[in-house]
């Protein structure tokens, strides 16, 4: 569960929204959400909606939507998109309920949010999706059911990334990368500085991701923004497993 300051968390600093003074029945909701009683919540919400601001904040910036989330009760997710939730609001950091779960691998809820209509390829002030979090992450569960649910796999954040790309940068995880590029992501897309998944996961180490990108077609000759291949790249920086597998699957063509 989130606790209050934790990166990443709708209880975060970063991700408080602005909101004006709310009324004490927000907060309220969402302390009974939290307690995950569906009972409290439905006799609680018949009894004082029409006095709820439902997509209200608290003074932490939790609106009861991403309290529902927190802690992955797809019963009372529902009951507040009957009462009028907003399943595609976000907060001040361009963050929906649907990012939220992705970041913390609540696959339930996100289930629950995309049979509600939701957004699946909303994208924050970042330009990062629900699939770029999933994929960053390592929630291969939630990545799966996101793109078979049709999120876009070739969605660009702010720096030119993928949901592949973005993968590069935070894990050694071929499985992953299989998922994207057999929904379609391109493999050999260039961010802004041209870098592609291969060329990045030799400037992380990513030493197995880079054998699968290698041998499932990436172009080993693509070129950086300072004309640098692949290849080039693994020797001058003296990656030697990387130089290895290069020169290994090189050999293999010539056969």
């Amino acid at each position: 569960m989130f606790k209050l300051g934790d990166i990443g968390s709708p209880y975060s600093n970063e991700f408080i929204c602005e909101t004006t003074q709310s009324p004490m029945s927000v907060s309220e909701l969402c302390k009974i959400i939290q307690y995950k009683s569906f009972e409290s919540v439905s006799e609680y919400l018949e009894k004082n909606h029409k006095l709820l601001n439902i997509n209200g904040h608290n003074k932490n910036g939790l609106c009861p939507l991403l309290a529902a989330v927190n802690v992955n009760s797809t019963e009372c997710i529902p009951i507040l998109i009957e009462y009028g939730v907003d399943v595609n609001a976000i907060n001040t950091a361009g963050k929906s309920a649907l990012i939220f779960a992705s970041i913390s691998n609540k696959l339930d809820s996100a289930k629950c949010l995309v049979r509600n209509k939701v957004n699946i390829n909303c994208q924050d002030i970042s330009g990062s999706s629900a699939l770029h979090y999933a994929v960053a992450n390592g929630h291969y569960d939630l990545v799966s059911f996101l793109l078979d649910e049709k999120a876009d796999p070739n969605l660009i954040d702010s720096n030119g990334w993928t949901p592949l790309l973005k993968l590069a940068t935070q894990k050694d995880n071929p499985s992953i990368a299989k998922l994207l590029i057999a929904y379609g992501a391109n493999i050999n897309h260039q961010d802004k500085t041209f870098k592609t998944a291969l060329i990045i996961a030799i400037n992380y180490s990513r030493c197995n991701l880079f054998k699968y990108l290698l041998y499932s077609g990436a172009e080993y000759e693509k070129k950086d923004q300072y004309g640098q291949t692949p290849i080039q790249l693994a020797q001058s920086s003296d990656q030697r497993k990387i130089t290895s597998i290069m020169e290994n699957f090189l050999k293999k063509k010539l056969q």
